[in-house]
């Protein structure tokens, strides 16, 4: 499982970053991070996952950054924050090639938030500041600078975010009407059976896996299979059970309904799942394409129905096209990784 985005590239993109005049001292001095970053790059770069992710360790954020999670936080500056999101990034990124989906997802995700608040932060110290209506005013074009960098950080962020098994499955109950159904006692079975993957109980968690698909065959709403295949699949993968996650994945887009967001989103699954599989590659690229075309027939619907994706959130249409700018970037990487 790979991301889109190299440790290299976001190396590179912290080595540009500059400390404005006048700004707070950094938290961690510029040598002593670059010393990490170039060895995690090397590590990650030689196939040595655990050692790049040891030199990044440390918990919410790697170690050179644990005072922002203290004290240090009212004293922090722009440039401590965007450094801190690009090293959570590069772990993340290294996660998913060592195959820790659920690691990957959490730091990545945090990433994305510390974007969107540096843009809050800097949008809201142009709306405070009087003398900032000058447009050449320093600090007026630091701020813009600074919202229009972590803007185009946060799309880059969002292709890495589309290839994880993880976030897309989110994206199956990610929009209003398309909620996870369930039965309380297939939600009790589950529960059992996840934990007995987590320990390794192999002896029993095949044979509960496929009662449980019978169990929820007979629900009242044929939802409830595929929803299961899902839950299924996801498990499998999130414990390197390729092979298995993907023959559970290929059952639940086969019964979901046709041309649905859930069988579009689920198909988008099966191919992130797919490629960590060597012989499905050629499999999870035909998947990632269609489930692009679904996508694009999804959002030309919500724009003829002006749809929102939820309750005061951002239009459906404009849900699927986020999304979308990234499938495209991350289809046009597998095809070049396939057939270099």
């Amino acid at each position: 499982m790979t991301a889109v985005t190299s440790p290299e590239q976001i190396a590179g993109w912290l080595a540009q970053l500059e400390t404005p005049a006048g700004s707070p001292p950094l938290i961690i001095a510029p040598g002593t991070l670059e010393d990490i970053i170039k060895e995690a790059v090397q590590h990650a770069r030689d196939g040595r996952y655990l050692e790049a992710l040891y030199t990044l360790e440390g918990k919410p954020y790697p170690q050179p950054f644990a005072s922002l999670a203290g004290d240090a936080v009212a004293s922090a500056g722009d440039s401590d924050w965007l450094s801190l999101g690009l090293v959570l990034w590069m772990r993340g990124v290294i996660h998913l090639q060592a195959g820790n989906c659920v690691e990957a997802y959490i730091d990545l995700h945090v990433t994305r938030d510390v974007f969107d608040q540096r843009i809050r932060t800097a949008r809201q110290r142009l709306l405070e500041g009087d003398d900032y209506n000058d447009g050449d005013h320093p600090d007026r074009l630091r701020f813009s600078a600074i919202i229009a960098w972590c803007q185009q950080r946060r799309k880059d962020l969002q292709v890495d975010l589309a290839c994880n098994a993880e976030e897309v499955y989110g994206w199956i109950h990610g929009i209003r009407g398309e909620e996870q159904v369930l039965r309380p006692h297939t939600r009790q079975m589950w529960h059992i059976i996840s934990s007995k993957i987590r320990n390794n109980e192999w002896q029993t968690v095949e044979k509960y896996l496929e009662e449980l698909v019978d169990f929820s065959d007979e629900g009242p709403d044929y939802l409830e299979k595929p929803e299961v295949l899902t839950l299924c699949g996801r498990a499998l993968h999130q414990i390197h059970m390729h092979p298995m996650a993907v023959a559970h994945l290929r059952r639940a887009v086969a019964e979901f309904h046709p041309r649905s967001h859930k069988q579009a989103a689920a198909r988008w699954m099966l191919g992130t799942v797919q490629w960590c599989v060597e012989w499905e590659q050629r499999a999870a690229i035909e998947n990632l394409e269609r489930s692009i075309e679904e996508f694009e027939q999804l959002q030309a619907n919500a724009r003829r129905r002006d749809q929102k994706a939820s309750p005061g959130d951002q239009s459906l249409e404009d849900w699927y096209g986020e999304r979308l700018d990234a499938m495209r970037k991350v289809l046009a990487d597998r095809i070049s990784k396939r057939y270099p």
